[in-house]
């Protein structure tokens, strides 16, 4: 297309018809400021004034066609001469479709940009033992600045120790093309020191012609935590049903203190027992033989930091045994399991006045059978001076009144001695008797009311004392 100082037109060839739709006869003598839209005729007009006055021009153009559409061109304008006249000839190149696919291509890019910088999840793209790109999200899970993993010999450095092979070894298989597991678990290592479990999902792709692996990358600590915490507390769970099952079995307070403190080593922890009022030590392993606990005022179930371990104290509630048991573990246990762990206390201190009460039940028993033997023996004894008085009477013709009535008030004597005793027996076994059930009744209520939460204890027991 040829244009005229003054802006027309006095030549269009047949591809400038194609293009904007209007015929030669239509395009000849008309203003080329009909190809645009009246925002941009004072450029069109900036352009064709430089070409006329010997500039170049290339560049990039909206135009409209006949039928309103707007396409794009690029264009390239230089001045021509001809028979000493200058005018601008104008080349147009139709790139509406090429402006529609790099449109598309920008609208994309800007929205997986904004998906990814967005994203809940780290992604980055590794390639040649280097990060190339990295979301803001890495940055805060991983706690590294791109520039500072870079700078480390390899990215996966930052990973843990028992991990890092294992994550170096599948990047560079996955780059060179070899199957591995798309997903795995890591653990790392952040700036500050701090653990971070990693979920890792990680894909080979090709980024700028070149190969790479894409990497996604979500934080799962507080996950690992809960699994943890869930492990620990069913481990807690079976070391107290062990610990029942003890309780039940054994009848000497020795060698449940004893078991029950083999069980809860198996929770990671050292155990000490303390015995008495004094706590004298029944077992203390060497590394607490330091643990001054005689002064302590301990009346339920609680954990103290001491140095780089948590203490856990298990007081042992009975008058007669009163006991401790101290663990010493790295880890302190939580509100719920420290439940478990006093349950645990409250069951032995239970279980401590039960062996109690069968052994002062079993001394009455024993005290009164001992009472009626001697109440037969007792009985055996009178038949003596019966019998006696009872000859004297018969014979009290030969030898007088008066020295039969002596004979039989001496025998009276010895009877009332006997009486006397089996009296006193009686009353001794009555009011043992009586202080058996007195203990007994007081007993049956603090044992009902310790039985109402062990499920396991309390059809055991409850025929014994109910």
């Amino acid at each position: 297309m040829i244009v005229e100082r003054d802006g027309k037109i006095t030549y269009a060839n047949r591809t400038t018809e194609k293009i904007t739709g209007y015929s030669k006869e239509e395009l000849l003598n008309k203003e080329a400021l009909i190809l645009f839209e009246e925002k941009f005729h004072e450029r069109v007009r900036e352009v064709i004034y430089k070409i006329f006055n010997g500039e170049a021009f290339t560049g990039f153009t909206r135009f409209l066609r006949k039928d309103g559409n707007r396409c794009y061109a690029e264009v390239v304008g230089i001045p021509l001469d001809y028979k000493e006249e200058r005018f601008a000839l104008l080349s147009f190149k139709d790139v509406t479709e090429k402006r529609a696919v790099e449109k598309e291509l920008e609208e994309r890019k800007e929205l997986y940009k904004n998906l990814v910088e967005s994203s809940h999840t780290g992604i980055f793209i590794i390639q040649r033992n280097k990060i190339v790109y990295a979301n803001q999200k890495t940055e805060e899970i991983l706690g590294y600045k791109l520039e500072d993993i870079n700078a480390l010999e390899h990215p996966y450095d930052i990973v843990a120790p028992e991990f890092r092979e294992l994550a170096k070894q599948r990047y560079m298989k996955r780059e060179h093309g070899e199957e591995v597991p798309e997903s795995y678990d890591v653990k790392v290592l952040t700036k500050d020191g701090r653990e971070r479990w990693l979920k890792v999902l990680a894909r080979r792709i090709k980024h700028k012609n070149e190969p790479a692996v894409l990497v996604n990358i979500a934080d799962i600590t507080k996950l690992k935590e809960d699994e943890e915490v869930l492990r620990r507390m069913n481990k807690l769970l079976r070391v107290s049903g062990e610990i029942k099952d003890v309780l039940v079995k054994e009848k000497a307070e020795y060698l449940i203190l004893l078991r029950v403190m083999e069980l809860l080593e198996s929770l990671e922890a050292e155990c000490g027992v303390y015995i008495g009022k004094e706590r004298a030590p029944l077992y203390v392993p060497p590394n607490m033989k330091d643990l001054d606990v005689k002064c302590l005022k301990i009346d339920s179930v609680y954990q103290e930091k001491l140095d780089d371990k948590c203490l856990i104290f298990l007081p042992i509630q009975d008058e007669e045994f009163p006991s401790l048991i101290v663990m010493r573990r790295r880890l302190p246990f939580t509100e719920e399991e420290l439940k478990v762990i006093e349950s645990v206390a409250k069951d032995v201190s239970m279980k401590f006045k039960a062996l109690k009460l069968e052994r002062e039940k079993e001394i009455a028993y024993r005290t009164i059978l001992e009472n009626l033997k001697q109440f037969e023996e007792l009985a055996d004894r009178l038949r003596n001076p019966l019998a006696i008085m009872k000859g004297y009477l018969e014979i009290r013709g030969d030898v007088g009144d008066s020295e039969a009535l002596n004979k039989v008030q001496a025998q009276i004597e010895r009877i009332e001695r006997i009486v006397d005793e089996l009296r006193f027996r009686e009353i001794a076994t009555f009011e043992l008797k009586k202080c058996s059930k007195i203990k007994i009744r007081v007993m049956r209520t603090e044992i009902r009311a310790i039985l109402q939460h062990n499920l396991v204890l309390y059809p055991i027991f409850q025929h014994r004392f109910y």
